[in-house]
């Protein structure tokens, strides 16, 4: 599931610079766990283009963000909770296999903040991966 994700992504022909790979995908892609979904977190033009698209659904989460997705793709001009500068987090991105990711750190601090108990699994996870 997780390279068939990561080539919908490729599909988009979205520029580098342009969005960076949040949520567990940048555990996906180092092959710590399976990834369900993608989030991704593009810069306020992107997120505009993609929302007069037809084939993207737009939506307000619970809490308060917006949000487009189609199918199992998700995309964000945001992150919550928290306060994340975005076009840091584009700019600091890991490349692995040709797309952008939030650095594991950043994934660390955002489950840190969210704390449930999936999170705490991936701290784990994100622990054991960096051999601490």
């Amino acid at each position: 599931m997780t390279e068939e994700l990561l080539q919908q992504v490729r599909d988009l022909h979205l520029p580098l610079g342009s969005y960076v790979l949040f949520g567990s995908a940048p555990m996906g892609a180092r092959g710590m766990r399976e990834m369900k979904d993608v989030d991704m977190v593009v810069t306020p033009e992107v997120f505009e283009d993609f929302k007069k698209k037809s084939d993207w659904v737009f939506e307000i989460k619970s809490n308060g963000s917006e949000c487009l997705h189609q199918g199992s793709l998700e995309m964000f001009h945001e992150w919550w909770p928290g306060e994340w500068n975005v076009a840091k987090l584009i700019v600091e991105a890991d490349i692995l296999e040709g797309l952008p990711f939030v650095k594991l750190e950043e994934v660390k601090r955002w489950k840190q903040m969210r704390n449930s108990d999936k999170d705490k699994i991936d701290l784990q996870l994100i622990a054991s991966y960096q051999g601490i």
